[in-house]
Protein backbone atom coordinates (compact mmCIF):
# COMPACT_ATOMS: atom_id res chain seq x y z
CA UNK A 1 0.00 0.00 0.00
CA UNK A 2 1.09 3.58 -0.55
CA UNK A 3 2.29 5.45 2.54
CA UNK A 4 3.37 9.03 3.14
CA UNK A 5 6.54 9.92 5.00
CA UNK A 6 7.05 12.81 7.39
CA UNK A 7 9.83 13.98 9.67
CA UNK A 8 9.15 12.62 13.17
CA UNK A 9 10.36 15.82 14.85
CA UNK A 10 8.85 18.50 12.60
CA UNK A 11 6.03 16.70 10.75
CA UNK A 12 7.37 18.05 7.45
CA UNK A 13 6.36 15.94 4.43
CA UNK A 14 9.27 13.84 3.10
CA UNK A 15 7.73 11.86 0.24
CA UNK A 16 5.96 8.58 -0.34
CA UNK A 17 6.74 4.88 -0.40
CA UNK A 18 5.06 1.47 -0.53
CA UNK A 19 4.87 -0.85 2.49
CA UNK A 20 2.60 -3.40 4.14
CA UNK A 21 -0.21 -1.75 6.09
CA UNK A 22 1.06 -3.36 9.28
CA UNK A 23 4.36 -1.49 8.85
CA UNK A 24 2.67 1.93 8.82
CA UNK A 25 3.28 3.66 12.15
CA UNK A 26 3.00 7.38 12.99
CA UNK A 27 5.71 6.95 15.60
CA UNK A 28 8.09 5.99 12.79
CA UNK A 29 7.07 8.90 10.57
CA UNK A 30 4.58 7.22 8.22
CA UNK A 31 0.86 7.55 7.59
CA UNK A 32 -1.70 6.37 5.04
CA UNK A 33 -3.42 9.79 5.04
CA UNK A 34 -2.81 11.61 1.75
CA UNK A 35 -1.16 15.02 2.26
CA UNK A 36 -2.62 18.11 0.61
CA UNK A 37 -0.88 19.43 -2.49
CA UNK A 38 1.59 22.19 -1.65
CA UNK A 39 0.64 25.63 -2.83
CA UNK A 40 2.53 28.89 -3.21
CA UNK A 41 4.56 29.48 -0.07
CA UNK A 42 3.07 26.56 1.90
CA UNK A 43 4.15 22.97 2.55
CA UNK A 44 2.34 19.96 4.10
CA UNK A 45 3.14 19.23 7.76
CA UNK A 46 1.66 16.23 9.59
CA UNK A 47 0.15 16.85 13.04
CA UNK A 48 0.37 13.57 14.97
CA UNK A 49 -1.82 14.88 17.81
CA UNK A 50 -4.72 15.52 15.41
CA UNK A 51 -3.85 12.79 12.90
CA UNK A 52 -4.02 15.08 9.89
CA UNK A 53 -1.98 17.18 7.50
CA UNK A 54 -1.89 20.97 7.57
CA UNK A 55 -0.54 23.42 5.02
CA UNK A 56 2.00 25.60 6.81
CA UNK A 57 3.67 28.77 5.54
CA UNK A 58 7.31 28.16 4.69
CA UNK A 59 8.23 31.37 6.51
CA UNK A 60 6.87 29.95 9.79
CA UNK A 61 9.21 26.94 9.76
CA UNK A 62 12.26 26.99 12.00
CA UNK A 63 15.71 26.51 10.52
Amino acid sequence: MKIYLFNRDTGLYEGEDFRDQSACNEQEGTTTIVPPAPCSGKVPVYDRDLGLWKLVAITSLKK
